[in-house]
């Protein structure tokens, strides 16, 4: 062989190993995709997903504590990414089918232009999300739980709709229940 045809023969190797890999990054891609699958998370279903959703009415204000555990975090795996928890606020409340973030979280806002506000959660001490909201908010807030990356076995994605819990019997916050009983 002349070495004009052996470098043609080492380049045209060097070109199908660059089309295999990104062949082989694209299909792994879209499977990714398949396995993964949407839960709509409610009061009617939150321990049956692994998640317990409690809500305490503050007294003398319109607002609430909302507290998120979940099956995971009371696991307090340290090993692999954690799921991460997205509070987000819309204009209105959204349908069943408009409560699947996962695009405008990845950057793809025009798919849901009611969201007026996305903020990343951290966990507490005890590995909880806890945060306040008002009363109005409460009915187009939602928590979203996804990995904040790609996991390789697909896995669960999460919208827990707030406004579902605002319709069942509130606990009072404990330090204030116990400031009540003791009177003035």
């Amino acid at each position: 062989m002349t070495t004009r045809k052996l470098v043609a023969c080492e380049l045209c190797r060097w070109k199908m190993k660059r089309v295999i890999i990104v062949l082989s990054l694209l299909l792994t891609q879209s499977s990714l995709g398949s396995w993964s699958q949407f839960v709509r998370v409610d009061s009617s279903n939150d321990e049956d997903t692994g998640f317990r959703v409690t809500v305490l009415r503050t007294t003398n204000t319109n607002r609430f504590r909302v507290i998120i555990s979940s099956k995971e975090s009371n696991e307090k795996s340290s090993q692999g990414p954690q799921r991460q928890g997205y509070f987000i606020l819309c204009k209105k409340p959204q349908t069943p089918s408009g409560q699947d973030f996962r695009q405008c979280l990845r950057g793809d806002y025009a798919s849901h232009q009611d969201v007026l506000t996305v903020v990343p959660l951290k966990k507490n001490r005890e590995g909880n999300w806890d945060f306040v909201l008002d009363a109005q908010q409460m009915d187009r807030a939602y928590l979203f739980v996804d990995y904040a990356v790609l996991m390789f076995d697909g896995g669960f994605y999460y919208c827990i709709n707030l406004s579902t819990y605002k319709k069942t019997d509130f606990q009072q916050e404990p330090s204030e229940v116990s400031a009540e009983a003791a009177g003035p």
